[in-house]
């Protein structure tokens, strides 16, 4: 389900179960919603479609719709993450989500560290490419982020962008989040976009085709399901986690996100997600709820004050690690 909400801007703070990154990106493109010089009006007549993928859901089998029960695109809460080569061209490394309507989201930490090296030096500017209502787009700049040192999940912060003619915030829509973990054999579903095409020769063009894949909870793993890859809490499922798709939500049949794409085995239905818990336990800085000055705040602290979205009450939570 998607909702509206408000929080201020976030910046991130280290305590020993996280780490917080400044992150280099290139500049935003003004303000209003803009196209990338490389990639405007170079779309020919016999441009090619993404391929059909292993694992998509059925046509028209799912849909998001507000909490007033009214239609959304689901494209406009979630996006694609890309990193930009020395050209400053776009490419596809992940999939994120929001979680407040200021430019707070979710993704797999894995995919935020695939601008990095060995070393934890910063190689690539990042950031996210977010589809507006009227068919446009932004590239926002990731200004920051937090990541879980043990679970396969972080949080970023989304350069904040307004409007050219009034100067209004620019905001958007944002999901659920559940600490519910689904029962085995329980129908789930993502929303991502590993189904695009990157052609690049004197101009470049990026297509995405936002697409739904289901399957089901086939194992609980709370323990993690190895001690290198994912020590963290994670399910395994029969959903096909496509490259790409790393970072995207996974949806519950309440139409609550409560965990992360990670990982899947080419060829196979073979993949895990892990679990929402663990963001919610991150802090960040610069928070500023009910009108006090920004200061540092727990994401559980934001739960409780209503500015992030979680089901059921957040004093489930208490004490989960």
């Amino acid at each position: 389900m998607l909702a509206a909400m408000c929080i201020a801007e976030l910046r991130s703070l280290r305590d020993p179960e996280q780490t917080c990154t400044m992150l280099r990106a290139t500049e935003a493109e003004g303000n209003s919603p803009c196209v990338p010089p490389a990639m405007k009006d170079v779309v020919p007549k016999t441009f090619p479609m993404p391929p059909e993928m292993r694992g998509e859901a059925a046509p028209g089998a799912y849909e998001v719709r507000t909490g007033d029960g009214d239609p959304a695109d689901a494209s406009h809460a979630i996006f694609p993450i890309v990193k930009y080569d020395p050209d400053s061209r776009p490419h596809l490394i992940g999939t994120g989500f929001f979680v407040s309507n200021m430019g707070l989201f979710v993704t797999a930490r894995h995919v935020l560290l695939a601008a990095f090296d060995e070393h934890g030096h910063q190689r690539d500017p990042i950031g996210i490419i977010q589809f507006l209502p009227n068919g446009t787009y932004l590239r926002r700049p990731i200004l920051r982020c937090t990541t879980h040192r043990i679970a396969d999940v972080a949080v970023g912060v989304a350069a904040p962008m307004s409007n050219n003619k009034d100067g209004t915030p620019l905001t958007n829509r944002v999901l659920t989040l559940t600490v519910d973990p689904p029962n085995i054999g329980t129908r789930v579903v993502t929303f991502a976009y590993p189904k695009h095409i990157n052609l690049i020769g004197d101009v470049q063009i990026l297509s995405f085709a936002p697409t739904w894949f289901d399957g089901k909870i086939e194992e609980h793993l709370t323990a993690g399901r190895d001690r290198v890859v994912l020590p963290g809490p994670c399910y395994q499922t029969s959903i096909v986690i496509h490259g790409g798709a790393s970072g995207g939500p996974v949806f519950c049949p309440s139409g609550c996100v409560f965990g992360v794409n990670s990982t899947g085995f080419d060829g196979t239905d073979i993949s895990y997600v892990s679990r929402v818990n663990e963001t919610l336990t991150l802090t960040v800085e610069g928070v500023s709820m009910g009108g006090d000055l920004p200061r540092m705040t727990s994401a559980m602290e934001m739960v409780r004050e209503g500015h992030l979205l979680v089901k059921p009450s957040p004093h489930d939570m208490e004490g989960d690690g």
